[in-house]
């Protein structure tokens, strides 16, 4: 086990750094918690048995300047089975030179260790984790440096720790697992931002670097180079042979060697001095003339020749220069970069003379069916339209769908019911028995017709049924692929790409009578792909054969998929094409990167003794989810309640079940005690429209993806009931069960009245 030793030089401080004098790094930001992100990331020095797991989450800043660091905050948290901060037994400071440091050893070249217990800062709001100062007198180096604060934690009594993210930064942060217990090696990019803040004072100006140019300028006024190197550089190295600095100055004429000089000024200043002698380092960049020739030089030579400078280090790329045509059709002669900001049409190397700017007019789509022509933008967007771009008109139909032409493809099928008994839909799909698909290629567009209609006491009992007429077209996907499927119609529309042996949606859009709307999909390789055109079955539409609504169109547009994260288990492999991943038995995840995606995690049961850990065989979920009125509800008698987990899937069901994901995903998560006739009563604890701390679990669930959802729910009260709902409008939470169909139990409410379920869910509670 890591070990924590006492320390009587260093301060524990459970504030925010004060007196500090300069801050080097701030991505805590606010002090009421709201540029802190849900989002954990493992740092955690563990006990001995699990000390290949050892981890540090490190960020970087810059000290150019030689300051001492005085204070570092962070922000702590945890997960399965994480208790709370009094159980951390301490934590370790560390700052590092490089990234190869902290790869290797998880202590850096300053680290300093702080005994518990830990104090949070009691200001700091609940529900975004902990915030904790550190502070002491750290002559850390100059230049690129990097931080770490790792929390001292048994994972046996206190589960795991980690540090919260930030919204400010630059986006790149990194996880050091020396013992690559993790699986990612030894270092992995994190695309996100660690919660550090570190303040400083002055520290030795003599660990700061010396400029890459002019290094031996030392002669300049207050301490402004003149960027010549001359006899006046000489002299004041001369001057001041033999001085030494103090810890509080740089002598003037330590120059050498680099990259920070050595603090005194000695013969390898005076051979800096002689190298460099003569050198004219004065900024230069590139001076604007308009249409004139553009040049390089200094900001003083561009003035005195009436030209516009610039900046330092430009070049006559800068410069571009023309006619910018407004709106209106008025005209200015701009630099490309004014012309772009005032809005306008840049025309490069134009004179206004030669531009002819003319007024932008169009067809303004006011909705799918009303069209205004020859409208301005500003106009069009004083109608509260949409402005559909310069020279068009109504008549190409710019606002809603255009309806048949003669070169799409017929469906060449009557409009029938394939949910409907006895029926023979030779695209019907998965709905008929035996399947059976249509089919669309590249560039090719359909034509065709559907219907959704109630069949009143068409059922075995004599209840009402709805039957609908939909359509399915597979398509070729050997090796993966981008796919845009573009569709609409004069009724009601669902279009979609749906993976075969799933039967579930990979991505669908609602589209509007009238109207026309497009997805995009990068999917892996397989011939197990379809586009899927229907009405929405849970809309209510009843729009039979005859109503007037059944046209539709859809097309279908290929391109090569784009390299993207490769899932090899708990690793990313890397980003590679479809056929790349599936050749290494890979997941490939589309719309992400190896940079910006995180594997699933390695399934863990619940290890804190209070858990009903999920059906991973023959599993079964169900929806609970505060927009759809099923809300559902844990049988689960505790005192107390510190945190908690469940498990589930995410989906969405319009038609047929799709799956979906919501990084900042909100749940109302409640816990009740019984009201006496085995229902919810008062309430114990609560968290009204929480962002769960959510992970995808690497564990066969087919085409769905098993998460697990953390809360800080906090209760001392009796409890016997504890509500998770989610509050997504596109996105549902499914609760997954812990038992086979009655060998447990659990509530659902639906519209205020409860009925019990036969079946226990899966939750896992740290007292």
């Amino acid at each position: 086990m890591k070990t924590v030793a006492a320390c009587t030089s260093l301060l524990l401080v459970a504030s925010a750094a004060s007196g500090g004098g300069v801050t080097l790094l701030d991505q805590i930001g606010a002090a009421d918690g709201s540029d802190i992100t849900q989002n954990l990331y493992a740092c955690q020095y563990f006990e001995d048995a699990y000390a290949v797991y050892d981890v540090a989450m490190v960020d970087d800043f810059d000290n150019s300047g030689g300051y001492a660091a005085t204070s570092v905050s962070t922000v702590i948290g945890g997960w399965n089975g994480y208790a709370g901060l009094d159980a951390v037994q301490g934590a370790q400071v560390n700052f590092y030179n490089n990234l190869s440091e902290p790869s290797a050893d998880l202590a850096g070249y300053i680290s300093a260790d702080f005994p518990g217990p830990l104090a949070g800062d009691p200001d700091w709001p609940v529900g975004s984790g902990s915030l904790l100062t550190f502070s002491g007198q750290w002559a850390i180096n100059g230049d690129h440096q990097a931080v770490s604060v790792i929390p001292i934690n048994e994972y046996g009594s206190n589960g795991q720790t980690g540090l919260h993210g930030s919204n400010l930064g630059d986006g790149a942060s990194w996880q050091c697992n020396p013992g690559e217990g993790f699986g990612f090696g030894p270092i992995q990019d994190v695309a996100g931002n660690a919660a550090y803040r570190i303040s400083g004072t002055e520290g030795d100006p003599c660990n700061a670097n010396l400029p890459e140019e002019c290094t031996a300028d030392v002669s300049g006024t207050a301490g402004v180079p003149d960027y010549v190197v001359n006899v006046d550089d000489l002299l004041a190295v001369i001057a001041n042979f033999g001085a030494v600095g103090d810890g509080t100055f740089r002598p003037t004429g330590d120059c050498a060697p680099l990259p920070s000089g050595d603090c005194t000024v000695n013969v390898d200043d005076v051979l800096m001095v002689i190298s460099q002698f003569g050198t004219d380092c004065t900024p230069t960049g590139a001076c604007c003339m308009g249409f004139n020739p553009c040049s390089v030089g200094t900001e003083d030579e561009c003035a005195a020749s009436g030209g516009e400078y610039a900046g330092d280090d430009t070049d006559c790329t800068t410069c571009a220069y023309g006619a910018c045509c407004a709106n209106n059709g008025s005209c200015d002669e701009l630099l490309a970069e004014d012309c772009a900001n005032s809005g306008g049409t840049f025309n490069e190397g134009i004179t206004c003379s030669d531009a002819g700017c003319q007024p932008v007019v169009g067809a303004c789509c006011l909705d799918a069916q009303s069209c205004l022509d020859g409208v301005t933008p500003d106009d069009c967007e004083l109608f509260a339209g949409e402005f559909a771009g310069d020279g068009t008109s109504c008549t190409d139909a710019p606002c809603g769908w255009p309806g048949c032409s003669a070169d799409d493809t017929p469906e060449g099928l009557p409009c029938q019911g394939d949910t409907e008994p006895g029926f023979t839909d030779e695209n019907g799909g998965s709905n008929v028995d035996p399947p059976s698909f249509g089919s669309i290629s590249d560039g090719e567009t359909i034509c065709g017709i559907m219907s959704t209609f109630t069949c009143i006491g068409c059922g075995d009992s004599g209840e009402d049924l709805t039957w609908r007429d939909t359509d399915w077209y597979m398509f070729d996907n050997p090796a993966g692929g981008t796919y845009t499927v573009r569709g609409g119609g004069n009724g009601p529309l669902v279009v979609a790409i749906v993976q075969i042996s799933a039967g579930s949606f990979v991505d669908y859009a609602l589209v509007e009578p009238y109207a026309q709307a497009e997805i995009t999909v990068a999917i892996g390789a397989g011939n197990d792909y379809a586009v899927w055109v229907g009405h929405d079955w849970n809309a209510g539409y009843d729009v039979p054969c005859d109503s007037g609504q059944n046209d539709y169109t859809v097309s279908l547009y290929a391109a090569d998929a784009p390299a993207a994260a490769c899932c090899l288990g708990l690793e990313c492999v890397g980003d590679l094409v479809p056929i790349e991943c599936d050749a290494l038995g890979g997941a490939y995840i589309g719309d992400q990167s190896c940079d910006t995606y995180q594997c699933p995690e390695a399934w863990m049961p619940c290890d804190t003794g209070y858990g009903q850990d999920p059906l991973l065989s023959g599993w079964w979920a169900g929806t609970s989810d505060s927009g759809t009125g099923y809300i559902r509800y844990a049988n689960f008698p505790m005192t107390t309640i510190s945190a908690m987990r469940v498990w589930g899937i995410t989906g969405v069901y319009s038609g047929g079940w799709s799956a979906c994901y919501e990084e900042a995903m909100s749940f109302d998560v409640v816990a009740h005690a019984d009201n006496g006739a085995g229902a919810p009563g008062d309430i114990t604890g609560e968290l009204i429209d929480y962002p769960a701390d959510q992970a995808a679990i690497d564990v066969d669930f087919g085409s769905w993806t098993l998460r697990r959802f953390d809360f800080p729910l906090q209760s001392s009260s009796p409890n016997t009931w504890i509500k998770v709902a989610s509050n997504g409008n596109n996105c549902w939470f499914l609760w997954v069960a812990s038992s086979e169909e009655n060998e447990g139990d659990s509530l659902l409410e639906n519209g205020g009245a409860f009925e019990t379920v036969p079946r226990a869910l899966s939750i896992c509670i740290t007292p």
